[in-house]
């Protein structure tokens, strides 16, 4: 049995209820649930400085094989040296729903070789260290809580019926 990977591009569709300035919609293929705000309102706004991340995903045959990556990057000067940094992502519950949300907290220092560079340092993406696979669930959206400067893309693991000799 064999992975495949299938990278997320997040669409600007047209939506029936008004997003606030800092959610960012994710939908990965033809989705089952209608984001309107009576759907979304149990999940508190975002405070301030962070972004809303709302996942939405398509119905498969068999959920249970399947899982999630969220991934998450941000921006940072960097040169020859290595860096990387660390975010650590809990779970909360929606009072009086049972639903999870997530929060991913930042404020870890970033790591970093420190060599002598002869180069200017430059914009790059960082991405944080792997958070684990989720459970895969189109009957719910995944409801992520990142600080505004981090970018979030999410990755749908599955296996295929294909076998690799």
């Amino acid at each position: 049995m064999t992975i495949k990977s299938i990278a997320l591009v997040a669409s600007s569709s047209i939506f029936s209820f008004s997003a606030s300035a800092s959610d960012v919609i994710h939908e990965i293929g033809e989705s089952p649930l209608k984001l309107e705000q009576k759907n979304i309102q149990m999940y508190k706004e975002a405070p301030s400085g962070f972004m809303r991340h709302i996942v939405t995903l398509s119905p498969l045959v068999n959920e249970y094989d399947a899982k999630i990556e969220l991934m998450f990057k941000k921006p940072t000067m960097a040169d020859c040296n290595v860096k990387g940094w660390f975010g650590e992502l809990t779970e909360e519950t929606v009072k009086g729903w049972g639903y999870r949300t997530y929060t991913l907290d930042d404020k870890l220092p970033m790591a970093s070789t420190m060599m002598f560079c002869n180069e200017e340092p430059e914009l790059k993406m960082l991405y944080s260290q792997t958070q684990g696979l989720m459970r895969y669930n189109s009957r719910l959206p995944i409801v992520v809580y990142t600080p505004s400067e981090v970018e979030m893309d999410v990755r749908v693991w599955q296996p295929t019926s294909t076998k690799e000799q």
